[in-house]
């Protein structure tokens, strides 16, 4: 016991010791981005050198303790440099160290205020005093674009990964009686992300700012899942599902097939077309439901005799001769048991699938088919219904619950026998789909609600299910080019959303974090200290870093001035294009050789219909005092014109207004 007290003094004092802690310096030995051994300075209290092979450090200037947030944001790193130039293959070499992949050889270099401390996996020397560092700390990844890359460690939040997971075996299942496309069911999966991020405390404040859709109807649909079905026979094929399950869910399934077949043959004289595809809907959704409940029970085979029904066989189907399918089907769930020792449990959750199941048929029952593609609430062509924002988010949560008590039958023993029945491989997914009808997203919107809903399902899903005790004291949030498609005004906001979004769920977790993002746009970088902003240039096959290139200033620095250093655009601010024609010009002013050759420039009016158009005043200015030199029979209509300006400043008068 006294042992046990001083262990955990021990921890709970290495845990207050670097509660401050931050990546300040990477040390990388060998990589091919690099001709010689490296040290990348993050924007720490101090700045680290090699010379010599020894390692020295100096103060940073520019450092401000908890500059970017007063709590858990311990610091925040901006990436940049020319296309090539190796941002994102920076961002790998941190997950790799950072997860001890790959055996790079290398130091990471940390500060708790006046301390060091150094995870070292090299034999480079340091001359200052340090601590080794050896606690656990893990990477958050996130990218807008697929790379093809493989694998990274910690959290892997790319598009590439997350299509990986969307896809999932997206060959077992069917939706509206067909097979699923692909393109669909990566929608489906990206709106309830998006749908849940939205609908988040967080995501409401954002929603509002950022002007997002939050009252349009949104359709759903419902996923079939396949089944291996005798067609001739009419009758499942079943391999795993138990003994004792199998005769009375195919005489549920026979039931729910016959039932749709008679409201297809039960068309009186002046029948409601709408009241009878309502009722086929709803008889194809419960079918969807049974193939779920029996792909679940086919996917594990350990369990064949442990299931059984509190109600003779034969008993039952004399019960239900007349009953209706949604009947049977309510009264097999609450009798279908599986027992395993003492203990006895139901593979679906009685009351959330019931009033799922309900909830579904109401929403069916109340639709309208209105001839309004924009306004319908009921679409047979499609097999979906539309519901506004409330309802659809209610039927989502009527979801999630169910699959959460689905889950919870998986973990609810204290014994690992039911611990372990059903692999994660076996569990059900989302299968009620929901996608916006009414308006879709801008590219610009959805990089947005991409951005932060997939970090909140991985905080919400899985960060906030670990045990306190099981998280690292840090983690690592690399962003690559996150920022792309933003509208620049969202640009000029989005260092200050990601600090408050990632302040607001660290917090909460208890944790802190660092931030590293590359970008190459001078409207976020302007929000940056310089000190925080590692500046990458390609030099013949190599990388440098900071290079003379580098600007003086970036934090709160002119965008004009940021985009007009060399670091960003050589040659100007203009485009390649527009500086090419106003180059013509130029030349056709002042050569009267080389006129012929302009083919563009039929007349000396053309030239001075481009001069007029260019925006950049000075520019203008002076070009059109060159073109009356070369053209004086256009200083009387120039005159003329100022002229009538200076007249219509001394009479107050403004020809743009009616």
């Amino acid at each position: 016991m006294k042992d046990d007290f001083v262990l955990l003094t021990k921890i709970t004092k290495i845990i207050n010791e670097i509660i401050n802690m931050i990546l300040s310096a990477i040390y990388l030995e060998e990589h091919f981005l690099f001709d010689e051994p490296t040290i990348i300075n993050l924007g720490g209290i101090n700045n680290y050198s090699l010379e010599n092979g020894l390692i020295s450090k100096q103060a940073n200037e520019g450092y401000i303790h908890n500059f970017y947030s007063k709590e858990k944001i311990r610091l925040l790193t901006a990436i940049v440099g020319k296309n090539g130039s190796g941002k994102s293959s920076l961002l790998d070499i941190l997950i790799n160290i950072v997860n001890n992949q790959y055996g790079y050889s290398s130091a990471l270099i940390f500060e708790d205020n006046l301390k060091v401390l150094v995870r070292q996996r090299s034999n480079v020397s340091f001359n200052f005093k340090y601590e080794v560092f050896n606690i656990e700390i893990s990477t958050l990844y996130y990218s807008p674009y697929l790379d093809f890359k493989v694998d990274r460690g910690g959290y892997d939040l790319s598009l590439d990964n997350t299509i990986d997971g969307d896809l999932e075996k997206i060959n077992d299942i069917r939706k509206a009686n067909v097979r699923v496309n692909p393109i669909q069911h990566l929608k489906m999966r990206t709106w309830i992300r998006q749908m849940e991020f939205i609908n988040s405390p967080i995501g409401k404040e954002y929603t509002e700012i950022f002007d997002l859709p939050t009252n349009s109807l949104n359709k759903i649909t419902f996923t079939r899942y396949m089944i291996d079905v005798d067609r001739e026979k009419d009758e499942i094929q079943f391999h795993n599902t138990p003994y004792g399950f199998r005769d009375a869910i195919q005489f549920i399934y026979s039931k729910t097939r016959k039932e749709a077949e008679d409201i297809n043959k039960n068309r009186p004289e002046g029948f409601d077309l709408v009241k009878l595809q309502k009722e086929l809907l709803k008889n194809y959704f419960l079918m969807d439901f049974i193939c779920l409940f029996i792909i679940q029970m086919e996917k594990e085979n350990r369990y064949l005799s442990e299931g059984y029904l509190k109600m003779e066989y034969l008993e039952f189907i004399k019960k239900h001769k007349t009953s209706s399918a949604i009947d049977t089907f309510f009264d097999f769930l609450q009798i279908h048991f599986y027992k395993l020792q003492n203990e006895e449990f139901t593979l679906l959750p009685i009351y959330e699938t019931i009033e799922l199941i309900n909830k579904v048929y109401n929403y069916i029952d109340l639709s309208e088919a209105i001839d309004d593609r924009d306004n319908r609430e009921f679409d047979w062509s499609e097999k979906a219904i539309y519901l506004e924002e409330d309802k659809a988010i209610e039927l989502l949560m009527l979801q999630n619950d169910f699959l959460d008590r689905v889950d919870s039958y998986y973990g609810k023993s204290d014994s690992d026998l039911i611990d372990v029945k059903f692999s994660d491989f076996s569990r059900i997914k989302d299968f009620i789909n929901f996608q916006p009808s009414t308006r879709s997203l801008s590219s610009g919107e959805n990089a947005l609600l991409n951005l932060f809903s997939r970090f909140l399902e991985k905080f919400e899903k899985v960060l906030v299910k670990i045990p306190k005790k099981n998280l690292n004291t840090i983690y690592f949030v690399l962003l690559d080019e996150a920022d792309l498609g933003f509208h620049p005004k969202w640009k000029k906001q989005f260092v200050k959303f990601i600090l408050k979004f990632f302040e607001t769920y660290f917090t909460a977790l208890r944790t802190n974090v660092q931030i590293v993002f590359t970008t190459h746009d001078p409207l976020t970088l302007s929000d940056v200290l310089n000190s925080n902003v590692v500046y990458l240039d390609k030099y013949q096959n190599s990388v440098v870093l900071n290079s003379d290139s580098k600007p003086k200033y970036s934090f709160g620095a002119n965008i004009t001035d940021l985009l007009s250093n060399s670091f960003f655009i050589e040659d100007g601010l203009i485009g390649d294009f527009a500086r090419a024609k106003i180059q013509d010009v130029i030349e056709y002013i002042n050569d009267e050789n080389i006129r012929p050759q302009k083919e563009w420039i039929a007349t000396p009016e053309v030239a001075k219909k481009l001069i007029d158009q260019i925006g950049e005043p000075y520019l203008s200015e002076k070009l059109s005092e060159m073109f009356l030199e070369a053209f004086p029979q256009f200083k009387d209509d120039e005159i003329k014109k100022l002229e009538e300006k200076l007249d219509r400043l001394k009479n107050g008068t403004n020809p743009n207004k009616q």
